[in-house]
C-alpha cells in the first residue's frame, strides 16, 4: 500500500519524486518512440506535470552507449511540448534516452528523468495496442495546395480537457509544429509544403499536463478527394454561378454546397449595422460541375464551401470560395421634412440619408417640383429622368416652372439644406417664388457595372414661401445644432 501511495503522490503533485539513489528525478510516463521512415523515429511522451508558466521546455538526451557521460549524448531542445523527432538512427540498435525539464528563472540544472531504451526495429510500431486504436477516428485531407483539414472522433472527457492539441510536421524535421483546436473536431492547417508529406498527432491538453491519443495519420498536400478549382462567375447583385472539376481519386455520390454571408453597412439612420446570414444547405447531383447560386443580398460577402459526398457517406472537407455580390439600387429613404423659412424668403429642409445595405450611394440629388395643378400630384418621382433635370438647371428663377435640380451633394449628404441661395455641386438653388407651391425629393444614386442605379425618397409636403410665413410667428427658431449648406 505504501508503493501505490508513493507512486499516486508523484503523479498528483508532477513536481518531482525521488528515485533508489535518493536523488530527485522528473516523472514521465508512457515515453513511446515510434519509427516513421528508416532513419527517424517519433518520440513523445505524457508529462503529468502542469503546464504552469515557469515552465521553459525540454531537452531530450539520446546515446546507442549508455555508460557515456551524459554530456557527449545528442540533445534535442523543445518548447513546453513533449514530442519532436530525432533523424539518422542505426535499425537494429538499442538508443537510450533522458529528458530534462527546464524552468525559467532557474540557474541549476531541471529535473532529468530516468533512463528509457527502445531498440530500433525496421517496422512501424504503434505506442498502444489495438483495442485502444480502435476507440479514436483521425484523418487528414488536403483542401488546396497549401492546406489540409484535418477531423477526429475522439473518446475524452470535455469536463477535463481543456483543448485538443494538433502536432504536425514532415519526417525530416526535428521541432515540431502545434495548432490549438479548442473542443471542436476539426482544425485546419495551413502555409503547408504541396506535394509534402506531414505526419500528424493529436494531444489532449488538461490541468494536469498533456496526454497524447493513440491515433496518428499521415497526408501528403495534394488534392485528391476534393473538388478541384472551385471558382466563381456571372456574378450580379442577386446571383453567382459556382463551378469546380471532380475530385481525382473519388466518385463522389452527390456535392453538398453550403454557404452563409456577413453583412456590414450604414443604414439610414447612420447606425452601422452587422448581422450574418443563416447557412443554407443544397444537395446537386454527381454529374455537375456548375451551379447558379439565386436570391442573394446585394452587395455582400458569400462564404461558400462545395464538398464531394462519397458513396458510404463519409465525411469529407469541403474546399472553400468567397465572393461579393454585386452593388444593388440605394436602400430606402424617409421623406425630406420642410423645417421652416429662414433668411426672409428661403425655406430651410432636414434631408433623408439612404440606406446602403445594397452598397455604398456615390452621391444624391435634391429635387424640386413646382407644382401648377393637381395632375402633377400624381405623377410617380420616377417619371422625372435623371437626363431631364439635368437639362432644366440653369433656366432663369423667373421661368422655372419645370422640376429641377437644386443641389448635389457627396455620399455625406447634410441633415439640413437651405432652398433658394447659391450653387451646390455645380447646380444652382434657384429663388423660390413666394406664391408657388412645391415639393420635393430626394435621389440618391449608385454608380454600378450595370451603369446608375437610383432610388428616390418619398416626396416632401407641399410646401410655399407664403404659407410658411404665415406661420413665422410660431417657427421664430431654427433647429439647435443642425447643420446647415449654403
Amino acid at each position: 500500500m505504501g508503493k501505490a501511495a508513493i507512486f499516486g503522490f508523484c503523479t498528483l503533485l508532477a513536481l518531482y519524486c525521488t528515485n533508489a539513489a535518493g536523488h530527485d528525478t522528473y516523472e514521465l510516463r508512457d515515453f513511446c518512440v515510434r519509427l516513421t521512415k528508416n532513419n527517424t523515429a517519433l518520440i513523445r511522451w505524457f508529462d503529468p506535470m502542469p503546464l504552469r508558466k515557469e515552465k521553459q521546455g525540454y531537452t531530450l538526451y539520446y546515446s546507442k552507449n549508455l555508460d557515456d557521460p551524459l554530456g557527449i549524448w545528442t540533445t534535442v531542445s523543445l518548447g513546453v511540448y513533449p514530442m519532436t523527432t530525432i533523424r539518422d538512427i542505426s535499425l537494429g540498435e538499442v538508443y537510450f534516452f533522458k529528458v530534462r525539464v527546464n524552468f525559467w528563472q532557474s540557474d541549476a540544472p531541471g529535473l532529468l528523468s530516468d533512463v528509457h531504451h527502445f531498440k530500433m526495429l525496421n517496422r512501424t510500431k504503434p505506442c498502444y495496442g489495438d483495442a485502444e486504436r480502435a476507440l479514436n477516428v483521425l484523418r487528414a485531407v488536403a483542401t488546396s495546395k497549401s492546406s489540409v483539414e484535418v477531423w477526429w472522433k475522439l473518446q475524452y472527457d470535455p469536463y477535463k480537457v481543456n483543448s485538443i492539441i494538433i502536432f504536425y510536421g514532415t519526417s525530416d524535421l526535428g521541432p515540431w509544429y502545434n495548432k490549438s483546436a479548442g473542443l471542436q473536431n476539426s482544425v485546419e492547417l495551413i502555409d503547408l509544403a504541396e506535394n509534402t508529406t506531414y505526419f500528424i498527432a493529436v494531444a489532449a491538453k488538461s490541468d494536469s499536463g498533456i496526454r497524447y491519443f493513440v491515433q496518428e495519420c499521415s497526408v501528403t498536400v495534394v488534392l485528391e478527394e476534393v473538388p478541384m478549382d472551385p471558382k466563381v462567375t456571372d456574378i450580379t447583385a442577386d446571383s453567382m454561378v459556382l463551378e469546380w472539376s471532380p475530385p481525382l481519386r473519388l466518385f463522389p455520390k452527390y456535392y453538398k454546397i453550403s454557404y452563409d454571408a456577413l453583412k456590414d453597412y450604414i443604414d439610414s439612420d447612420g447606425i452601422r449595422q452587422h448581422y450574418a446570414l443563416d447557412k443554407t444547405e443544397i444537395v446537386i447531383d454527381h454529374h455537375l460541375t456548375s451551379y447558379e447560386l439565386v436570391d442573394l443580398m446585394p452587395y455582400t460577402n458569400y462564404f461558400v464551401n462545395i464538398s464531394a459526398v462519397p458513396v458510404d457517406l463519409s465525411y469529407r472537407p469541403a474546399v472553400r470560395v468567397n465572393a461579393r455580390t454585386e452593388i444593388g439600387a440605394p436602400g430606402s429613404m424617409q421623406k425630406p421634412t420642410i423645417y421652416g423659412i429662414i433668411h426672409g424668403d428661403n425655406i430651410q429642409v432636414l434631408l433623408p440619408k439612404a440606406s446602403e445595405e445594397n452598397g455604398p450611394i456615390n452621391y444624391y440629388y435634391l429635387v424640386v417640383i413646382p407644382v401648377s395643378d393637381d395632375a402633377e400630384s400624381d405623377v410617380p418621382s420616377s417619371m422625372y429622368k435623371t437626363e431631364d433635370l439635368l437639362d432644366n438647371q440653369w433656366f432663369d428663377d423667373e421661368d422655372i416652372d419645370a422640376p429641377y435640380i437644386a443641389a448635389k451633394f457627396s455620399f455625406k449628404i447634410p441633415y439640413a439644406f437651405i432652398l433658394g441661395v447659391g450653387v451646390h455641386g455645380g447646380f444652382k438653388n434657384h429663388k423660390l417664388d413666394m406664391h408657388k407651391r412645391y415639393r420635393l425629393f430626394v435621389r440618391a444614386v449608385v454608380v454600378s457595372s450595370q451603369g446608375m442605379l437610383v432610388r428616390d425618397s418619398p416626396y416632401s409636403d407641399y410646401f410655399s414661401v407664403e404659407e410658411k410665413r404665415n406661420y413665422l410667428s410660431h417657427n421664430t427658431h431654427l433647429v439647435t445644432g443642425i447643420p446647415s449648406t449654403f
